[in-house]
């Protein structure tokens, strides 16, 4: 199989490309779709978003158990690869003999694979920030469009959730504040992409709430639209002491569920916590285990309990 680079590619879960094919030069943008199946009430979707050096399979394949009772629970799931395609020569993307590792941004124009300033907690520049807000908005809109091309009575809530891990939490923590938005004006919502495409982020409004997994506070210095980096770098530096109280009014208002790891050496819980406090009424949920989305039916049914809050059917 070959793919060419920068298309879009949709499948089910059921048909995903093996990696290790050795015909595979070119690895393009994926997105897997886990449809809810027929006879069940559709919900809603949620946009499925990796973590560092992972992509869209990856989070699929690890994923097979949650992802399983969320379209029972009547929630389409819809995996999307980063478009940050990382260089082969990070150790942390050829994890497991693994190609095709993607990110959300990058930490340094000259070196991809650096990511010695991804948790220090100072202020840092997201290199492609900007594609991967586009690459959200993309998604939203074609799935809008092939709803109203279809049959009216298979369409869906419209309304999107974010389940993210680790990197992808990172990034969503930017995309909820958007979200959160009530500007009424286009204006506010505008990006402009490295080739001067002018991009509306309205569509991210759709989201309605996120589940972060392993996550932990966005550190990004430059201004997203009309969003100034203070709506998120909030909570000083990351030397703050426990007792200093974040501003809440700086703070997204997104309803959020954190999924922690008490046992994450990759992401260390208080990281986590530090992301907890940039929410409003944030919910947790911990788990005893390390780096990873729990699939016990427990905390499958409390992320499921969560997203169900937030859904009208």
């Amino acid at each position: 199989m070959r793919v060419q680079k920068d298309s879009i590619m949709e499948m089910t879960s059921d048909n995903i490309p093996n990696n290790n094919e050795k015909d595979v030069v070119d690895f393009l943008p994926q997105v897997i779709i886990s449809p809810v199946k027929e006879g069940i009430t559709k919900k809603g979707k949620i946009l499925m978003i990796h973590g560092w050096a992972q992509n869209a399979q990856i989070m699929c394949n690890k994923t097979k158990g949650l992802t399983r009772k969320l379209t029972k629970a009547g929630y389409e799931c819809i995996f999307i690869d980063g478009p940050t395609l990382l260089p082969e020569s990070n150790e942390k993307t050829l994890e497991s003999g693994r190609e095709n590792g993607r990110g959300w941004f990058t930490f340094s124009k000259t070196n991809p694979s650096d990511t010695s300033k991804a948790q220090t907690g100072e202020s840092v520049t997201y290199i492609g920030l900007e594609e991967s807000m586009a690459r959200l908005v993309d998604i939203i809109n074609e799935h809008e469009e092939e709803e109203k091309s279809g049959d009216e009575s298979e369409s869906g809530c419209n309304s999107y959730a974010l389940l993210a891990f680790s990197q992808g939490a990172v990034f969503s923590h930017l995309v909820s504040i958007i979200a959160a938005s009530s500007s009424s004006t286009s204006s506010s919502k505008i990006i402009e992409l490295n080739d001067s495409t002018a991009i509306s982020l309205s569509p991210l409004q759709k989201i309605k709430c996120g589940i972060f997994a392993s996550g932990f506070p966005a550190r990004h210095n430059v201004k997203i639209a009309d969003h100034d980096p203070s709506e998120w770098l909030v909570g000083g530096s990351s030397d703050e002491s426990d007792s200093k109280k974040n501003d809440f009014s700086s703070c997204c208002t997104l309803p959020s569920l954190h999924v922690i790891g008490m046992n994450d050496t990759s992401v260390t819980p208080d990281k986590s916590y530090k992301l907890v406090d940039r929410f409003v009424d944030a919910e947790v949920l911990t788990h005893e285990k390390g780096h990873l989305i729990p699939s016990t039916s427990a905390h499958c049914k409390s992320m499921i309990d969560f997203l169900d809050k937030y859904y009208t059917l």
